[in-house]
Order: C-alpha cells, then sequence, then structure tokens
C-alpha cells in the first residue's frame, strides 16, 4: 500500500488491464498470432520472474512465497527441487493470464504455461496438482510438447512428464 491507502499493484494491474482493452479495442480475444510472435511471448515469459509481473495478489495467495523466488519462471519449471507450491502458484498464474479479458496475451501461451507447470511438478515431484482427468492431462502436455514455438528443453520436460508412471 502506497501513503494514500492504495495497493499500487493492483493500481498498475487495473491499468494494465484498462490499456490492453484500449489499444485492442476492436480485435478479438483470439487474435491471430503467428507461431514467431507464440515463440517470441513464450521465451520472453520463460525469462520473466513471477515477483516482477504485475499479479493480482489472491492468484498467489497459497503461496506467497513464489513471489520472493528471484529466478526466472523456466527456472521454476526445469529446478527438480522447486518446492511444489511454487508451481502451484505458476500454475494459478498461468490460468490468471489466460482469463484475462485483453487481446495482448495470447490464450496459447497461458494454456502452455498452466500445463508446464503441471508436468514440472508431476515429473520433479509426483505430485498432481490438477483434478484434470488423466486422459485430459495427457492431451495438454502432448498439444504443448507438440507446438513449434516451445523451446526444445520445455519440450524435453512435457514428454518425460507426460510418460512418467501413476
Amino acid at each position: 500500500m502506497d501513503e494514500s491507502g492504495t495497493d499500487a499493484t493492483a493500481d498498475l494491474h487495473d491499468t494494465t488491464l484498462a490499456l490492453g482493452r484500449l489499444l485492442h479495442k476492436d480485435a478479438p480475444l483470439s487474435a491471430a498470432w503467428t507461431k514467431d510472435d507464440l515463440a517470441d511471448l513464450f521465451r520472453h515469459q520463460l525469462q520473466t520472474h513471477l515477483k516482477d509481473e504485475a499479479i493480482d495478489p489472491q492468484v498467489l495467495r497459497d503461496c506467497p512465497a513464489a513471489l520472493e523466488i528471484d529466478a526466472p519462471i523456466e527456472n521454476l519449471l526445469l529446478d527438480p527441487d522447486m518446492p511444489v507450491t511454487v508451481l502451484i502458484s505458476l500454475k494459478a498464474y498461468a490460468r490468471w493470464l489466460g482469463e484475462q479479458d485483453v487481446a495482448n496475451y495470447p490464450r496459447d501461451c497461458a494454456t502452455a504455461l498452466y500445463y508446464c507447470a503441471i508436468g514440472a511438478a508431476w515429473l520433479h515431484t509426483g505430485e498432481h496438482i490438477t483434478s484434470l482427468p488423466e486422459a485430459d492431462l495427457q492431451a495438454g502436455l502432448t498439444w504443448t510438447a507438440s507446438q513449434a514455438w516451445i523451446p526444445e528443453h520445455v519440450r524435453e520436460m512435457l514428454i518425460n512428464a507426460g510418460g512418467r508412471e501413476a
């Protein structure tokens, strides 16, 4: 909270959403993104730090410590010692990204990040952090791994997660 008693993060979030709506008021939410666009955005997303994102505080309420980790999202996904609570928070963040009512972030990238968090948790900890039926989970991991814009090392993690025995 700032001196006036307002939450600056919430204000930034609201401003970002409003700007996105203004800039893309006529664009459909499923705007046509090229594979190169998706690759660039997803690579950028992997290099961001959760602590630097303008996230609604309620999104990470179950694991506020995730905001204190000074590492890019890519490291959160690939570190076999990452606490499962951090991956649960990353999944919540990805879901939140996909639910935003703006056209400036592709739902495909949010969906991919969502399945990456689930896959990383399953691969590294053996914990299912989703209530999705197994067939839907496998389909999501397979879809994500099949996207040409997913970096190869992330694809390998997803394939390994999809092949892990229950």
